[in-house]
């Protein structure tokens, strides 16, 4: 998923998430999970999409150095999601 730049801070990317975490819930999803780059390749254009996720609820979880390839490490991030709600009877 990505958001053009000239689009960034209107709504897009927090609307395009919260849309799949409807979906995902209605689905019985639990987690929904990202890979973007890690803080140690240093980029500040990633830097910002870290915040983003972060700003809509995923926690970094782990960093996979070597999973892309060396200069560009892998940050794995996830958002947990609530069970959807159920009447009882």
């Amino acid at each position: 998923m990505g958001v053009k730049r000239s689009w960034h801070r209107c709504g897009i990317g927090r609307a395009l998430i919260e849309a799949v975490v409807e979906l995902a819930i209605s689905r019985g999803v639990r987690f929904l999970t990202v890979k973007t780059l890690s803080p140690s390749n240093g980029d500040p254009s990633y830097a910002r999409t870290r915040l983003f996720y972060e700003a809509v609820g995923f926690m970094p979880i782990e960093e996979f150095p070597t999973l892309w390839r060396p200069e560009s490490p892998c940050l794995f991030m996830v958002r947990p999601l609530p069970l959807e709600n159920r009447a009882c009877g």
